[in-house]
């Protein structure tokens, strides 16, 4: 199971001192939605495993967007493109599901290259310059469960520091931890390993963390488990059958005619909402039998005030 190892939390005064801001941003091609990125990738293939982004990923990326979204109306910057600063690997996938949206990626991983484009040194800012509220949007996806307890609080009093209205993290869900030392048993994963040595997130905690910083918080669950565990389960034992696995089912949700393929996003379903209208398609809501239990992982979207 994937983690962002590339971020590196050697923390300085009032900043995430050691990484690297890359500008990635997205431009629209044609009248029928699909969208690449301004610095392209050297391999425009419609392969998305040749464009740096696994299954898994796709999955959180895309719930992810999702959740910014449905969130967008609450972004108050006067129209213009909304900001956002992703936390972790240094690429620009995020993009591929927001068409209209700038994106900023901060990493301290020398040499990114699963990048999708090399902006170039004067592209690139000390995170030292960055002031309080710098961006309308900062997340952090796949991240949480590679720090340690103490990471993960100055990560989101960072992340609160340096964003104007929301805050965006995801982490397994309970189910997922709970059957986490199973499928550890099973596949011996080296990543896995170390996510359960250090300590697994959880939601209880993260928003306790945001309260504090004087946020409010919603919570989301996507991914089916009984549909995770298996493809989870393969990957493990037999990393080249889950990666041809993850390279067909990422065909399949690519849009073929595009030079990079657009990427769909996935619905999520709001915890404890119940009684969404039909023509609700970003956010689906569970009918009371539906259980958390259900779903393999879980995003925390954070509000200033």
């Amino acid at each position: 199971m994937s983690t962002e190892e590339d971020l590196k939390l050697r923390f300085g005064s009032g900043s995430l001192a050691g990484v690297r801001a890359i500008e990635v941003t997205a431009s629209s091609c044609g009248s029928t939605g699909e969208h690449v990125l301004a610095a392209s990738a050297a391999d425009s293939s419609n392969s998305a495993a040749q464009q740096c982004l696994s299954y898994e990923r796709y999955l959180r990326l895309s719930a992810a967007a999702s959740v910014l979204l449905l969130s967008r109306p609450e972004i108050k910057n006067g129209g213009g493109a909304p900001t956002v600063l992703k936390l972790g690997t240094a690429d620009g996938a995020l993009a591929r599901f927001l068409p209209g949206w700038k994106l900023h990626v901060l990493s301290d991983a020398k040499d990114a290259s699963c990048s999708s484009g090399d902006p170039g040194d004067k592209n690139r800012q000390s995170p030292d310059t960055l002031p309080d509220q710098s961006f309308d949007v900062v997340v952090a996806l796949g991240v949480l469960e590679g720090v340690n307890s103490a990471g993960r609080e100055r990560l989101l009093q960072e992340m609160a520091r340096l964003t104007r209205f929301l805050c965006v993290v995801d982490m397994p869900s309970r189910a997922l931890v709970k059957a986490w030392p199973q499928i550890l048993e099973l596949t011996l994963d080296g990543e896995m390993q170390r996510s359960q040595s250090i300590g697994l997130p959880d939601s209880t905690s993260i928003g306790r963390l945001f309260r504090k910083a004087g946020f409010s918080h919603k919570s989301y669950l996507h991914t089916e488990l009984e549909a995770w565990l298996p493809y989870a389960a393969l990957s493990g034992l037999n990393p080249v059958a889950g990666r041809m696995l993850g390279t067909y089912l990422m065909d399949q949700v690519c849009e073929p005619e595009a030079s990079v393929p657009a990427l769909k996003t996935r619905a999520v379903y709001e915890v404890g909402a119940l009684g969404a209208s039909d023509s609700q398609r970003a956010v689906e809501t569970p009918g009371e039998n539906t259980a958390a239990a259900n779903y393999a992982f879980e995003i925390i979207a954070a509000h200033r005030p």
